[in-house]
């Protein structure tokens, strides 16, 4: 869980490139769900529900700001 809301801190602070940001978050969020969900359920539900589809939104060349901003919103509803 840590990592993956690390990943989306960085994304917000704008230490990570938006493009692969868009492809590694909800990778991660795949591969680790299980985990995630041991950690804290509603907080898996939440990502799962809502990550996957903001970040599908996002294409090369896209204004970031956008896909920042939606980011953001979800981070500061997980913490």
């Amino acid at each position: 869980m840590n990592e993956l809301l690390n990943m989306l801190k960085n994304f917000i602070e704008g230490n990570y490139d938006a493009l692969r940001f868009s492809y590694d978050a909800p990778e991660y969020l795949f591969k680790h769900y299980d985990e995630i969900e041991e950690v804290d359920a509603k907080k898996a539900a939440a990502l799962n529900d809502e990550l996957p589809d903001i970040c599908d939104t996002y294409e090369r060349g896209d204004n970031p700001e956008n896909l920042r901003t939606q980011i953001r919103a979800l981070y500061e509803k997980l913490t």
